[in-house]
């Protein structure tokens, strides 16, 4: 597997609304997710094996996503198999159903 675009924001974990007194209301995480390798990505996210920062702002602007143009550059590479291979990333990571819940 090769993963193409910006480090995930290390949110992984599903909310539960809470009402408070004042009428807010506030999101509280209600599970902790970890790797099979009992990593926990919260609040750190997941890195890519090929970073193309991600700039929502330019991608409106232009209509051009260069993570995924880049993504398709790679797709149509000869070298696709051996630059996967080559990322050594451990099955499933980055994947939800490689996770593990704690709650």
């Amino acid at each position: 597997m090769l993963i193409v675009g910006d480090t995930t924001s290390g949110v992984f974990s599903g909310t539960i609304d809470k009402p408070l007194p004042n009428g807010w209301v506030i999101d509280v995480p209600n599970e902790h997710l970890i790797a099979p390798d009992g990593t926990s990505y919260e609040a750190i996210g997941i890195a890519p094996d090929v970073l193309v920062p991600y700039f929502p702002e330019a991608v409106k602007a232009t209509g051009v996503d260069p993570g995924l143009e880049k993504a398709m550059h790679l797709l149509g590479s000869p070298r696709f198999d051996e630059l996967a291979v080559a990322a050594k990333r451990a099955p499933g990571i980055g994947h939800r159903s490689a996770c593990v819940g704690r709650g």
